[in-house]
């Protein structure tokens, strides 16, 4: 990974050179690019000459991306169509792959964008922070000036001044945290976020499991010896979830388990199988995640929890629908 936090003083057109070598390369990079220099050298915020790319934070490419090609060619087709189209929410269930497909997007559309810069957007309060951060690197807010209304205001007046840019706010909660973060203007935003109240912000964009072929394709081209047949098999039982087929050829892989084995632990033991192999590129493994979702689920809807805890209590087997359409049976007395 390359890193060039060079001064203003640097010379500008054999740094765009060398950093845009690296883009076409497939090389990840986390840079903080600034203005260029005055021509009396001092530098400083709004310095005159040649704007230099900003990339912030931005997580490193995964190597090992497989598929969704249409679903990237849509986004970008979506967020190139015009300003109704030019913030889009990446919307879905727990380890579906959204913060994978956010990131992917930058790099591979990178040459697209002056200014790029990557949000976490999981705890609203910390948002500004990272939006200072951004302003200052902008040159458009003085150093140590931190989260003020002035600074943000300063910073979307200087994004809308722009075209080429792209914001990412990853795993987002709610479209009231984001709203004041929005620049308008012509530049791009993504947003992930595993729930589904954007329409008013943002045109929803569903992101669902992977297709069968693209499973196995993960599943072969990350664990060698596993035969199209057995990869399949594994792809079925864990639903085709990306952060479900990641896991499992990391499993896999690092224990030469076969699959019949992998597929029986997975149903004698599914809790502590699906805690391991987690990947670097997901912050928690399938297992944390699956639990995650389901404190929320029962905080915000207690009785579609307790359908779903009966639903897994009593998975595989095939549940009578009318368990739940009929009236309930009388208690005991």
């Amino acid at each position: 990974m390359s890193s060039g936090q060079d001064g203003p003083e640097a010379g500008v057109s054999q740094d765009i050179q060398a950093e845009r070598d690296a883009f076409t390369a497939g090389r990840d990079l986390t840079v903080i690019y600034q203005y260029a220099s005055t021509p009396d050298g001092t530098g400083g915020p709004r310095a005159a000459g040649p704007m230099r790319r900003l990339w912030g934070h931005v997580p490193p490419r995964n190597p090992g991306f497989i598929g969704r090609e249409e679903l990237l060619s849509r986004i970008r087709a979506g967020l190139l169509a015009g300003d109704r189209t030019a913030v889009q929410a990446l919307q879905g269930i727990g380890g579906v792959g959204k913060t994978q497909l956010a990131v992917e997007y930058a790099h591979r559309f990178a040459d697209g964008y002056d200014v790029m810069w990557w949000i976490s957007a999981d705890q609203a309060g910390l948002i500004g922070n990272q939006f200072a951060e951004l302003g200052e690197n902008l040159g458009c807010v003085e150093p140590g000036t931190g989260l003020t209304d002035a600074a943000r205001q300063a910073t979307l007046a200087e994004l809308r001044q722009r075209g080429q840019w792209l914001l990412v706010f990853d795993n987002a909660e709610s479209p009231a945290d984001l709203a004041p973060w929005l620049p308008g203007g012509n530049g791009h935003v993504l947003i992930t976020s595993r729930t589904r109240r954007w329409a008013e912000i943002a045109v929803p964009v569903e992101v669902d499991v992977l297709t069968r072929a693209e499973s196995v394709a993960i599943l072969r081209t990350r664990v060698s010896w596993l035969a199209e047949a057995d990869a399949e098999k594994v792809a079925a039982a864990l639903g085709d979830l990306p952060l479900g087929v990641t896991q499992a050829s990391g499993y896999m892989t690092d224990t030469g388990t076969p699959a019949d084995v992998y597929l029986s632990v997975l149903e004698t033991r599914a809790g502590q199988v699906l805690d391991l192999g987690q990947p670097s590129s997901y912050q928690q493994s399938l297992s944390a995640a699956t639990e995650l979702a389901f404190d929320r689920l029962e905080h915000d809807d207690p009785a579609s929890a307790a359908l779903a805890a009966v639903c897994a209590f009593l998975a595989p087997a095939p549940v009578p629908v009318e368990w739940f359409t009929g009236p309930a049976a009388p208690g005991p007395r």
